[in-house]
């Protein structure tokens, strides 16, 4: 697989003449996704008696999900930033001691795997969301 065809399959945008979009533009609009999407599964739907279609069980699962996958250098750290800052406290509401489990495996098992991989930067901001929100 060629370089171009992994970036693009992760996500990046490629010009029709082959231009990568650049690491720190990329970073910036999935994180941008991310917190849409942590803010949209703890919202409540306006004007319905329904329940939500997409609520925070599903922000659960893709929580887990992330954290079951090997960690992609600098991306995975961003994005698991930007969602705990933004659905962590619903979440910690919602599923408490399971929530705090949670965080114990990211911060003991996945932490390290991540710091093999990402920049000091990153790796810094994550670890102190997660010491924070623990």
């Amino acid at each position: 697989e060629s370089s171009t065809s992994y970036m693009k399959r992760l996500g990046y945008l490629v010009s029709e003449d082959g231009k990568v979009e650049e690491p720190e533009k990329f970073l910036l609009r999935m994180e941008g996704c991310i917190k849409l999407y942590a803010a949209y599964i703890q919202s409540t739907p306006a004007y319905s008696n329904k329940p939500h279609p997409h609520g925070l069980a599903h922000g659960w699962t893709w929580l887990t999900r992330v954290l079951n996958l090997e960690p992609i250098p600098n991306v995975t750290a961003a994005i698991l930033e930007v969602f705990l800052r933004v659905a962590g406290h619903a979440l910690h509401l919602k599923y408490k001691s399971q929530f705090i489990k949670l965080l114990n495996v990211l911060y003991k098992d996945y932490l390290p795997k991540l710091e093999k991989v990402t920049e000091k930067r990153k790796k810094y901001r994550l670890r102190l969301c997660v010491d924070t929100t623990a």
